[in-house]
């Protein structure tokens, strides 16, 4: 039986960078239908220009990434880099997500769901615990966005017609959905990793630690 060639952790690190790179692509292809549509049932209500300003905004992030991900991989980078470079488009990418809602009513919005794609995708690609960090990361960001909505510290956007409009004060709301997500994305952090050795152990190596 022949046996099939090994995939090196640079290689296959280097696959999920560009993976993600055209992920990402398909997302901001998403979003600005998500967008139209919406604001074609219900005209006036979004803030369209802030909201594909967001967009515009993590394109040419996307471009951005895909040009240094070309560099390395003319170089023959080591595996760390490719690490550094995963982990810089989750966060980068939970961050416009977390602005997107803000523009999508924050707590109004139930698109924050989104948070869980990236758990699952982070979850999968390195060790148990990483998967967890984002978990953590995703549940954080959404509770300071609805905090800071709360709070005044950043102006409310609400969608009129579609959620009342003191939702967002009301803390019991604020408690409920974040407790939610952040319970929803430990569960998808941890059902996302088989509890096997053999993966958990090439995900380690994968994950450096």
């Amino acid at each position: 039986m022949v046996e099939a060639p090994r995939v090196s952790p640079e290689e296959e690190l280097r696959e999920r960078a560009g993976w993600l790179i055209r992920f990402r692509w398909m997302v901001v292809l998403g979003a600005v239908f998500i967008v139209v549509v919406l604001n074609l049932l219900w005209p006036g209500v979004l803030p369209v220009s802030s909201l594909l300003g967001t967009i515009a905004a993590l394109g040419i992030g996307n471009i951005l990434i895909l040009l240094y991900f070309r560099h390395l991989h003319s170089r023959g980078t080591l595996q760390q880099r490719y690490i550094n470079l995963l982990h810089l488009q989750f966060t980068l990418d939970l961050v416009a997500l977390t602005v997107f809602l803000h523009f999508m009513g924050g707590l109004e919005t139930p698109l924050f769901f989104f948070y869980l794609v990236y758990v699952l995708l982070a979850s999968t690609m390195f060790p148990r615990a990483t998967g967890f960090g984002y978990a953590g990361l995703a549940s954080f960001l959404y509770f300071a966005l609805l905090i800071g909505e709360w709070s005044g510290f950043i102006p409310h956007r609400n969608l009129v017609g579609f959620a009342d409009p003191t939702l967002f004060q009301q803390p019991v709301h604020i408690f409920a959905t974040s407790f939610t997500l952040t319970v929803t994305a430990f569960l998808v952090a941890h059902f996302a990793i088989p509890d096997c050795g053999q993966v958990e152990e090439k995900r380690e190596r994968i994950g450096g630690g």
